[in-house]
């Protein structure tokens, strides 16, 4: 069994409300451009938005990842800090938020399904035999495609 000291608990309950504000899991797909075939290559993104700077210097201390400062857009607007951590990162992240979660449960489950999916197929595909070419299984890229499309319709209602 694992020990989580009170004060991690407490800790993660804080990441977990600020995550439910001002929180976003993307699972960003595009087209890769090293191979002939150009296939899909999907990965998982967490960030956190907000004009205070001070959260997302926490979440870098305690999770890693990178703040990328963004001047306002429009005149008058505070310049906003996004926290930004990707690939197994963000899922350690997402684990570590989850039993605190109250509004994002949803699609922290799907994002964390995603990134051990990619993990396993990670691990697995060097190893199959007979493989004559870098393509992905068709069935692979399906689930993967599941996978994002539940994602953007899992956050059509936070918007």
């Amino acid at each position: 069994m694992i020990y989580i000291s009170p004060m991690k608990n407490e800790l993660f309950s804080y990441f977990a409300g600020l995550f439910d504000g001002e929180g976003c899991i993307q699972i960003v797909k595009y087209t890769s451009h090293w191979s002939r075939r150009k296939t899909k290559v999907y990965g998982l993104q967490v960030t956190v938005n907000m004009s205070s700077i001070s959260p997302q210097k926490l979440l870098k201390k305690h999770f890693g990842g990178s703040i990328i400062n963004r001047k306002g857009a429009i005149p008058n607007h505070r310049d906003t800090h996004v926290w930004q951590i990707w690939g197994a990162k963000a899922m350690f992240f997402l684990k570590a938020i989850y039993p605190y979660s109250m509004i994002k449960k949803e699609q922290i489950e799907n994002a964390i399904e995603f990134q051990e999916h990619l993990e396993v197929f990670q691990k697995v595909w060097p190893k199959i035999k007979g493989k004559s070419t870098n393509t992905l299984p068709s069935e692979v890229i399906e689930y993967r495609e599941k996978l994002f499309k539940k994602a953007k319709d899992l956050k059509k209602d936070f918007h």
